[in-house]
Formats: C-alpha cells, structure tokens, sequence
C-alpha cells in the first residue's frame, strides 16, 4: 500500500511541474511588500501574506510548513546556435528577510529560496526538510531541485561539522553540496569576516547572481544594518546547475517549523531578472517594505519584550543606515574629532566609505536619554525638507544610542552670531533669511509630515547652517508626534 501511494504521489508530482508553454525569454518582478500582488504569488501550507503586505511562510506553530512561489514559470535554458549545448540563463534575485525565534533560545527550522519545477512542493515534511523534500525523495535526481538553504538548526542527520545558523547549496538534497556559516565582510576590508545571526529578528538582505556564460553563483549576505559588502560570501561555479534546472522553472520560498521549534519566517521584499546574458535584480530598500507586526502579550516580561521589539520597529523605518556601534567607531577614527558637547552627550566628526561628511551624536550611557534618543530618531526619520537637518542612520546597541546625522560646516546659529557682530544691512538681511528659513522648518513640521511634530526646543543652539547659511533645525530629542486630525 505504501509502495502503491508512493508512485501515486511520484505520478502526480510530474503531472504539474512546469510545461514548456512560456513565450517569454526575459522575466522580471519587483515587489516591495506583496499587499498589491497577491495574484503573483501562489501560496500553499502555512504561507499567507498578512494585511501589511509582508509574506509570512511560516508563523510559530510547530511542525508546519509553508511555501510561496511566483505565479508563472520562468524560462532558464538556453539552447546554443548550431548546438545540442544546453545552458543555464543567467539570473539574478534579491531579497529581504527576517527570522524571529518563538523564544530567545528555541527557534527553527529555517526557509529556502528555491527554483522548482512545480509551483508547491506537494508532499515536503517539515523540520529539517524545510517544506522542500521529504524523507523519501531527498537526493533523487528526479526532483531536479536546486535550493539555497538558510538553516537555523543542526538537523539529526547532520555530522559534528554541520551546524545551524548556515546557508548551504543543495541539488536535489537536503544535505548541501556546499555550505558556509553565516557572516559577511566587511566593507572596509575584504578579509575581515562579521557574523550574522539568522534568528536575530532583524532584516537581512540576501543577493543571490548566477553569471550563465561562467557559470559562477555568487551569493552575499548582510544585515540591513551595514554598507553592502564588496566580496560575496559564496562565490563558487557550479556546472551541474544544467543538469538541474529544466526548461521552465517556478521560483520561491520553503520553509518549515519542528516539532519542538518554531519561528516566525519572513520575507519583506523579493526581486528577480532573468535574461540570457545579464542579472541584474532591482535593489530593495528597508525604508520601502513592510515590517512585521507584533505579537502583545500579557505577562510583564512579554510587555518588556514587546516594547524593546517596538522600538526596534519603530526605529527600523529610518531612510538610511542602521550602524553597528564598531563602524561607527571606525568612520570616526576611534571618535577623534569632536565637534561639540552638551548635557546629552558628545558630538564627533565621521567620514563614511562613500565619502560623505557625518555628524555623530553619542548620547550618554544613561536610561533617562533614552526617550530623547526614541523622539530623536523617530522625528526626523520621518522628515525630508531642505530646512530640516538629514538623519543618515543610527545605532541602538546595547546601551550605546547613536545618531549619525549630515554634518553641516557652519555648525550651529549660535556659535555663528557670536562669531558675527556685524550690524549691516547685508547682515540684517542674512538674519532675516535664517530667520524666515526657520519657520518654513516648523511649518513643514506641523503641516507638511504625514504625522505632525512638535519640536519643544527651538533655539540657537538647536539651528544647524550649511555652507550657503542655510539654517536646519536639529536636535529633535524633546520632539513629539502627534496624529492629524
């Protein structure tokens, strides 16, 4: 009975994988969140696509699975001129990921980005399976699979040398032809390795560029709190990828929970270019994508979790970057240059990789900054206006609050009138000017914003003047925001 259903399942599975009925020979689809594609996007087992827009394969119930494919097929073989030669297309996909554990200790299993032959994957178990194969069809070369795996648990199967929190290449198998632990390099040096932790709830960006003609797969992986890096963390040529791939393939997402160990798995924003010669995915940004919502609790630990995971939410949606507390201190110079200093902290001088000049704030390692830092971050995260100073990003790591703003060469109002004592008509004018470009500042501030903020602290010392003496409001730590009526 068994043998007979196996065979029935085999037959089926064949029945609707891929068929070769696409006239298109370029495929491309960006989508930054999925609330306005959900007829792209083919669902199956846990996976569902929340009211934000954010697609969840899986939430924190145990031993489930979750898959979303694109809805139609896409071509990847190419047959050469005057040739029997079959090659791989070159393609390119980018996306945006979270992973949160069901607790700080006990998560799992993880998810794959996958090209398939079916548009599911009827019949894959969970745990270590991932939602992708099951135990009797794991290393067939019928299934002609090829999945990027992102595994956040040492399977039972696994050797002493294989551990969770890696990402492995897998051809018709769940046990990886190749695999790597989790890091990235840095920008700055291409041989210094930073790790990154899966399970850590914060968005990682995954790129992932197979070159046809060199038949190199290269694969980067970082969170979204760093420069992109320079040097993948996989850069291999995987010839056999021919022998995987058929004519069309669907691609997506798999992922799977244990029977003791969930978590919550993400996707934010996913891009894909297929063409015969190029890859070239769009680039995804943070600040376009949806993030997931959280869960409310009722004990008192729940409610501190729940605000420290808000507060990362909240502070997530800046346009910018998100520093690591070590870049900081290395576009600083180990905080060499101090540009100025106040009740809430100091002031230095940066220079980032991409050349542009930086003011970073260091608040004091006190609690009582701490909702200084939150209004701060939050208002002008929200702001784009010409007499607003520029948030470039931040950083909240453990007790280190940061704020990296542009730096602006005229430093502040104050120290400008005391430099100046002039009482000419041209002057006057420039006052005047400073003056009037101020309150086009608070106006914006009131009226323009999609939320209305209040900034409580205007002052000299709180006015920032460019190189034209154009004047920024800054200092937004006493700042609150409030709902338009």
């Amino acid at each position: 009975m068994v043998t007979l259903l196996f065979v029935l399942f085999q037959f089926w599975t064949v029945s609707v994988r891929a068929q070769s009925t696409s006239t298109e020979t370029t495929t491309e689809f960006v989508f930054r969140g999925f609330k306005e594609h959900k007829s792209e996007i083919r669902l199956d087992g846990a996976a569902t696509i929340e009211p934000n827009g954010i697609l969840r394969l899986t939430d924190q119930k145990l031993n489930v699975t979750g898959t979303a494919f694109y809805h139609k097929p896409v071509r990847l073989l190419d047959t050469q001129r005057n040739s029997t030669n079959v090659t791989v297309r070159s393609f390119s996909a980018s996306f945006f990921f979270v992973i949160i554990p069901s607790n700080s200790s006990n998560g799992g299993f993880g998810f794959t980005f996958t090209l398939s032959p079916t548009p599911n994957r009827p019949g894959a178990e969970s745990e270590q399976y991932l939602g992708l194969l099951n135990r009797w069809n794991d290393g067939n070369i019928k299934n002609h699979v090829f999945a990027v795996e992102f595994d956040t648990v040492q399977g039972f199967r696994d050797g002493a040398d294989r551990t969770g929190n890696h990402i492995g290449l897998n051809f018709n198998s769940l046990a990886s032809n190749f695999q790597e632990p989790v890091v990235y390099y840095d920008f700055n040096d291409r041989d210094r390795k930073e790790d990154v932790h899966l399970q850590s709830g914060e968005p990682i960006q995954a790129i992932l560029e197979y070159d046809g003609p060199t038949q190199m797969l290269h694969l980067t992986i970082y969170p979204n709190a760093v420069f992109a890096p320079r040097k993948p963390l996989i850069s291999k040529k995987v010839p056999h990828l021919s022998e995987i791939v058929q004519e069309e393939m669907y691609v997506g997402f798999t992922a799977a929970t244990g029977i003791y160990q969930s978590s919550f798995h993400y996707v934010l924003g996913w891009s894909f270019f297929t063409d015969g010669d190029h890859f070239a995915a769009a680039r995804l940004h943070i600040s376009d994508l949806p993030l997931p919502q959280l869960n409310k609790g009722s004990s008192d630990n729940q409610e501190s979790s729940d605000k420290d995971q808000a507060l990362a939410t909240k502070l997530l949606i800046v346009v910018g970057l998100i520093y690591r507390y070590a870049e900081v201190k290395r576009f600083t110079k180990s905080f060499a240059c101090v540009v100025g200093r106040g009740g809430f902290g100091t002031v230095y001088k940066g220079n980032l990789p991409d050349g542009r000049k930086v003011a970073v704030k260091v608040l004091k390692d006190s609690k009582s900054n701490g909702e200084d830092f939150i209004n701060e971050v939050a208002s002008m995260s929200q702001t784009s206006h010409v007499n607003i100073v520029n948030l470039v990003g931040f950083c909240y790591e453990g007790s280190k609050r940061v704020i990296v703003y542009e730096f602006l060469e005229n430093g502040s109002l104050d120290q400008f009138i005391s430099t100046n004592t002039s009482s000419s008509a041209e002057w006057r004018r420039r006052l005047y000017e400073i003056a009037l470009g101020v309150a086009r500042g608070l106006e914006y501030l009131h009226y323009g914003c999609k939320t209305r903020i209040v900034h409580f602290d205007i002052k000299p010392q709180n006015v920032l003047l460019d190189d034209n003496l154009c004047p920024k409001v800054s200092d937004f730590g006493l700042a609150k925001l409030c709902e338009k009526k």
